[in-house]
């Protein structure tokens, strides 16, 4: 599956793994997927690594991207994190962390995964 979700229960986080192309329609499946797991609560915090997936989003991929991640901050109250190390991404991901953040800063983007554990733990970057 080109998202996979694993939930973390203790640690009160999914993290949502992409590979391959991640196309529209399977970020919409996987989003949606993730909307309707009755395992995840409310408080979760979510970590999307998209190092591995192939699409390299433009302007309209970013609009979805960023549609996608508000729509999942209307039921998921925890913090988002974006994970992407590839050069090419990182200013992309701080964009659309940017954009989809509420003004709290709950949703920001990380070159690693340790980084945004960190973050969730309630420390700083």
């Amino acid at each position: 599956m080109p998202f996979e979700h694993r939930i973390d229960p203790h640690g009160r986080m999914v993290v949502v793994r992409g590979t391959g192309e991640g196309s529209r329609e399977e970020a919409f499946d996987s989003a949606r997927r993730l909307l309707h797991e009755p395992s995840v609560g409310l408080d979760y915090s979510l970590m999307f690594v998209v190092d591995e997936t192939s699409l390299d989003p433009g302007a309209e991929e970013m609009a979805m991207i960023v549609l996608l991640l508000r729509t999942m901050r209307t039921r998921f109250k925890g913090r988002f994190a974006i994970v992407t190390s590839r050069p090419g991404r990182v200013s992309i991901a701080m964009l659309v962390a940017f954009d989809v953040d509420d003004g709290v800063g709950n949703v920001r983007a990380f070159m690693t995964e340790a980084e945004a554990r960190i973050w969730f733990l309630g420390g700083s970057r």
